[in-house]
């Protein structure tokens, strides 16, 4: 094959800064890719596989280990053959002679300077991965290529998408869904879907109706999630919370209204205002919008959220509410720790620990009264008590709650105290007989449990 003609069959060089799957195209049919790769190979290293003249064995056993090697994801194969062909189109023009020298790698990732840190790993996967299928050989032994690039990454930092808060999540999906407009609704559910599920952009699209299901003994939706994920990952079942219930039954009646006889039907679908159904699928570009829609609509800064701000903010908000490192890696489908501790590290939880175990012990101990006096305010709002207690009854509660009952008659008068629902008027309350357990009031205040504790009121005019 003539360079030429190599040229006419080989795709246009695209640069950009960084290098994704779903930047190759899908249309992209991976026998192709190998092919140029091996004619490029053939043509660099002026070998091919019949010069090598390969035994029986031999051919059959390279055959089995290139379709093991390849991914059954097509847009995988073609960014491998890509990167392939950038390493030996450098060979060719810089005429190296020696494919095995680590010094001419590293001169082809130095030319690489357009693209980002993070995305010349993955060129160094996609290189590293015919090295080793046709020559055994796996680049991790080169040590000067290795350092070269940790060199070119350790001082990257890379920009996350900026994450939403529960409350923010929670206004967004109630502000889209009493908007009024039919098209907002798609926005409302596609948070729920990628917030509570913490999916990808990827993930949300392969969601189909029958996916989605009313669960009768939690009261609430579930979505049940069998595709591949990015990762070899087991499937999951989420659930939305019932508040939520109304979105998705509007929405859900709304693809029951709809008849449509097309293939891979997916749950997303956009809202056709003459048709008054939803006839369309839910385009990747059109979903991926909504992160910086929602973040404008809530005066928050758009340019820092993108489509992944769903699935971080859920994970942020799972490790800010305590959760473990081992329970975020299952709800977040992830198999390593490291993606788990980026969470975690500066989580809420993490961040107030670290204050109060510095703080001085003066500190500590004001901290420590306010909490007994929240403490025991809470309480005596439980008891009804209509306006502040006098310093004495604070001293008493704020020393052991328990003390309750040694309260003087005096102090007792002065707490107004609603007796029941059918007679509004307030009583004075005396030590006596009927009895009230002080944990159930704790639990209505929202303050700690106190075991053996009890508090005697006798409510005159009542038995």
């Amino acid at each position: 094959m003539s360079k030429k003609d190599l040229q006419d069959v080989l795709p246009p060089t695209v640069d950009s800064d960084e290098e994704t799957v779903s930047d190759v195209d899908s249309d992209a049919e991976p026998e192709d890719e190998r092919m140029i790769v091996a004619a490029v190979e053939e043509e660099v290293l002026g070998v091919s596989d019949k010069d090598n003249k390969m035994t029986d064995l031999e051919e059959r056993t390279k055959a089995i280990l290139e379709r093991a090697s390849q991914s059954k994801n097509p847009k995988v194969n073609a960014m491998y053959a890509r990167w392939q062909k950038k390493w030996f189109d450098f060979v060719k023009k810089n005429k190296v002679d020696d494919i095995f020298n680590d010094l001419n790698m590293v001169a082809f990732f130095d030319e690489l300077l357009n693209y980002q840190p993070s995305t010349l790993w993955v060129a160094y996967s996609c290189i590293n991965s015919w090295y080793k299928l046709n020559h055994n050989l796996n680049l991790n032994t080169w040590g000067r290529l290795r350092e070269y690039l940790k060199n070119r990454t350790k001082d990257y930092i890379a920009n996350k998408a900026a994450t939403f808060s529960n409350e923010e999540i929670d206004k967004a999906v109630l502000m889209y869904f009493s908007s009024g407009d039919e098209r907002d609704l798609l926005k409302s559910v596609t948070i729920l879907l990628a917030y509570y599920g913490l999916l990808r952009m990827a993930d949300l699209m392969k969601i189909k109706a029958k996916d989605v299901m009313y669960n009768k003994k939690e009261r609430c939706y579930q979505v049940v999630f069998n595709y591949k994920r990015k990762r070899r990952n087991a499937g999951l079942t989420y659930l939305i919370p019932a508040c939520y219930n109304v979105i998705m039954e509007r929405y859900i009646s709304q693809l029951r209204e709809t008849k449509c006889k097309a293939k891979n039907v997916r749950f997303l679908r956009n809202y056709n205002i003459k048709a008054h159904a939803r006839l369309q699928n839910a385009g990747k570009t059109n979903m991926g919008k909504f992160a910086k829609e929602t973040a404008k609509d809530l005066n928050l800064e758009e340019a820092k959220y993108s489509n992944h701000s769903w699935r971080r903010s859920g994970a942020t908000n799972l490790a800010d509410s305590g959760c473990s490192r081992t329970n975020l890696k299952r709800h977040g489908q992830w198999q390593s720790d490291a993606v788990a501790e980026g969470y975690i590290a500066n989580s809420r939880p993490l961040r107030l620990e670290k204050m109060n175990m510095l703080k001085p012990d003066r500190l500590k101990k004001e901290d420590k009264e306010k909490e007994r006096k929240l403490e025991a305010e809470n309480l005596l709002n439980a008891l009804g008590v209509a306006r502040k207690p006098s310093t004495q009854v604070m001293e008493i509660f704020m020393e052991k709650p328990e003390k309750v009952e040694l309260l003087p008659d005096k102090i007792l008068s002065q707490l107004e105290v609603d007796s029941s629902d059918e007679e509004p008027k307030k009583k004075k309350a005396k030590v006596g007989v009927a009895k009230e357990d002080v944990a159930d009031l704790r639990a209505k205040a929202g303050g700690p449990m106190y075991s053996n504790c009890h508090v005697t009121i006798n409510y005159v005019g009542q038995k």
